[in-house]
């Protein structure tokens, strides 16, 4: 276990300690053994942002002071030292900037997403493939393979599954059929008697 997740650790440790034994109708303070008197003192905890200069006494509350720059604590504590705030791993990227009274906060990239412990990158859908659902920072993009009729329009990673277009509904004869990975390709008989191919507006069809 790192120093830094030992420290974290320590510190949830010591809060939930702390709370345990507070009192149940103010969990912001702790118990506190005076060894000058004997007697079980109540101290306040310090505020999120804040850490423990010094315990409580019977002649004084708890002095607390603010966390300095780059560390932090996120809980009502009696620590004696702030955390170190946390940066960001490969390919990810602020998403909240480290204060006194909280963590930085990351998020994978455009692109990427996180997989329990790292950013890794989103799938990429195959030829025929469309993209069912985007993916997100914390989901990874999810495929479909496009069904008889439609085909993948767009960019590779990007396509989604439409319908082939309807030559014949649009007055146009269907010069090659349509497949999961490509439209159907129209054109009129005008046209392609001028290109020399006056046989496809016969009863021939490239498949």
């Amino acid at each position: 276990m790192s120093l830094s997740l030992f420290s974290k650790w320590f510190f949830v440790m010591l809060v939930a300690f702390g709370s345990h034994q507070s009192n149940a109708q103010n969990s912001s303070t702790y118990e506190l053994l005076d060894k000058s008197t004997g007697q079980t003192l109540t101290c306040l905890m310090c505020e999120p942002g804040y850490h423990l200069v010094q315990h409580c006494s019977a002649t004084h509350p708890t002095k607390c002071a603010l966390c300095n720059h780059g560390l932090y604590t996120e809980f009502w504590n009696f620590v004696a030292n702030c955390l170190i705030c946390d940066t960001c791993a490969d390919n990810q990227v602020i998403s909240h900037q480290c204060s006194p009274s909280q963590n930085t906060k990351c998020v994978c990239k455009e692109g990427y997403f996180w997989n329990r412990y790292f950013c890794q990158r989103h799938k990429v859908c195959g030829s025929g493939y469309g993209v069912k659902t985007k993916g997100t920072p914390y989901e990874d993009t999810e495929c479909e393979l496009c069904q008889s009729g439609f085909y993948a329009a767009g960019k590779p990673g990007h396509a989604t599954c439409q319908q082939y277009t309807d030559c014949e509904k649009n007055g146009l004869i269907t010069v090659l059929k349509g497949k999961i990975w490509h439209d159907a390709i129209c054109a009129s008989c005008d046209n392609v008697h001028k290109d020399g191919a006056e046989f496809l507006c016969g009863s021939f069809l490239i498949l």
